[in-house]
């Protein structure tokens, strides 16, 4: 008896996926993109929702450590090539990865992505900027390099470089270091870009590799590397200048009037991110400190000139 009234009420109880796949699809998608731990534990509900969920799952890959480098490398070598390939558009890498863990990866995957971010150490001997393929149009790139004691042969600079052909389909830069450096190639290409802006009515080659940037961001300890920006970036919206962490009250009072005299409401100061040990590539969404650029953005339509507080408006009285 007890076994008849369970299936009657088995019988009357709606099954779970009693509603068109159109809907389905969106709600597991929408699921799926809150959290990438709520994306992995669906693709095991079955094997159409796994289909669903895999593009996304494999959307943003975070290289954390040397085992995860093997790990993913594993399993892009498991499917048909190209398939995990054509799902991957942001790839972060932390600074434990090494050269030759990172390097299968960028090989398989960096002609189809738009974000990339590299976290390296100043001992490390090679950018692995230098890796990605040539057809990579990116849109979004983040390099953090972390002073280390250590010293090896390669030119500093020359660890630090971005290449000025990536630059050229980039909207969003950010570059964090702890030591200054010349970043010879990006910035002999500004400095070339700003002095012919000014001396011929059309458009040079190098003018125009930063037509495209409208968010930038960089140490305060490379302005006078990357200041150029401002006339060269025709499209830029904000730029961000990351004080270190131990930045004293006597240079950032000094730096607020620098970027006060420039009269550009573009830029604003970010307190303690100049600092590199402060980026880290495990957080919520790969960049850094949370919805960093959302909460620029916010702040300099607000008028503001810092983010510790003080706005462009209390200057001009």
């Amino acid at each position: 008896m007890q076994q008849a009234d369970n299936h009657i009420s088995s019988q009357r109880r709606p099954p779970v996926f009693d509603f068109p796949n159109e809907i389905q699809f969106v709600i597991f998608h929408r699921a799926a993109r809150s959290h990438s731990s709520c994306a992995y534990t669906l693709t095991l509900v079955s094997r159409h929702v796994h289909e669903w969920i895999q593009p996304i799952l494999y959307e943003h890959v975070v290289i954390r450590n040397p085992r995860a480098a093997m790990c993913f490398y594993r399993t892009i070598k498991s499917r048909p090539k190209g398939y995990i390939e054509s799902f991957v558009k942001t790839l972060a890498f932390d600074s434990s990865v090494k050269l030759a863990d990172a390097k299968p990866i960028l090989a398989r995957c960096s002609s189809n992505i738009t974000t990339f971010l590299s976290f390296r150490k100043t001992d490390s001997p090679h950018s692995l900027v230098e890796l990605l393929d040539e057809r990579a149009t990116l849109q979004r790139l983040t390099l953090v390099y972390q002073h280390s004691p250590m010293l090896i042969s390669t030119p500093m600079e020359q660890r630090y470089e971005i290449p000025s052909k990536i630059v050229t389909s980039l909207t969003h830069l950010i570059a964090v270091f702890d030591l200054s450096s010349h970043w010879s190639d990006i910035t002999r290409e500004l400095l070339r870009a700003s002095d012919t802006r000014s001396t011929k009515p059309s458009v040079p080659a190098a003018f125009a590799k930063f037509q495209n940037l409208t968010h930038v961001a960089f140490p305060s300890n490379a302005w006078w590397n990357f200041s150029p920006i401002q006339e060269v970036a025709t499209k830029l919206q904000v730029l961000a200048v990351l004080e270190p962490a131990n930045c004293s009250p006597i240079k950032h009072s000094q730096l607020l009037n620098t970027i006060r005299a420039t009269g550009d409401r573009r830029l604003i100061i970010v307190e303690k991110l100049g600092t590199a040990s402060l980026w880290r590539v495990d957080s919520e969404d790969c960049w850094g400190p949370y919805d960093f650029w959302e909460r620029i953005q916010g702040l300099v339509d607000l008028g503001y000139i810092s983010d510790s507080g003080e706005r462009w408006d209390d200057y001009c009285q």
